[in-house]
């Protein structure tokens, strides 16, 4: 993906997760775990850039008429879940 756009956000705690946009602004990754600092969610962030382009690393999640995936690292660690479509 060209240009992906992180933005941290603020969550519960005083904790910090990301989402993930394309270029086009479209959601991928809707949210990621908690972290409990900001320079924790930059390495987390990190971690998706390296971890992306395996295809082996998402494991896809579908009911009857939802489908989402979520992104893990190569130690299985969910990294962030898409949005439903």
């Amino acid at each position: 993906m060209e240009n992906p756009k992180f933005r941290i956000k603020p969550s519960i705690n005083n904790q910090f997760y990301f989402v993930l946009r394309a270029r086009n602004g479209e959601i991928v990754l809707a949210a990621s775990e908690n972290y409990t600092t900001k320079q924790s969610c930059k390495v987390g962030i990190a971690s998706v850039k390296e971890n992306a382009p395996y295809n082996d690393r998402y494991e896809k999640k579908n009911t009857s008429s939802n489908y989402s995936f979520l992104l893990k690292a190569s130690n299985g660690k969910v990294l962030g879940k898409s949005e439903t479509y």
